[in-house]
């Protein structure tokens, strides 16, 4: 059994699913000559959310590390684990 289908038959059997709420994100937009902060890109209900901006930074061949923060409960070890996966 691969880590990922141990993931979802966790989450099906302790009913996870049934519990998930969306999250939001924001990603620090940082310019590479200067290092300072020149944006902040919000990523919301209508981009998918934080799965959305996950989906799109891994579909992007220039990636390099990620890093997913939150409080207790928020979700953040369901993104580091789907992270993991793919």
């Amino acid at each position: 059994m691969t880590c990922i289908e141990w993931l979802e038959r966790e989450i099906k059997r302790r009913q996870i699913d049934t519990k998930y709420v969306p999250l939001a994100c924001t990603k620090e937009e940082i310019d590479s000559v200067t290092g300072r902060q020149i944006a902040v890109s919000h990523y919301e209900e209508e981009d998918g959310w934080i799965d959305g901006y996950i989906d799109r930074w891994l579909s992007d061949s220039a990636k390099e590390h990620i890093s997913v923060l939150g409080e207790f409960g928020t979700g953040s070890e369901r993104a580091r684990a789907i992270n993991i996966s793919n």
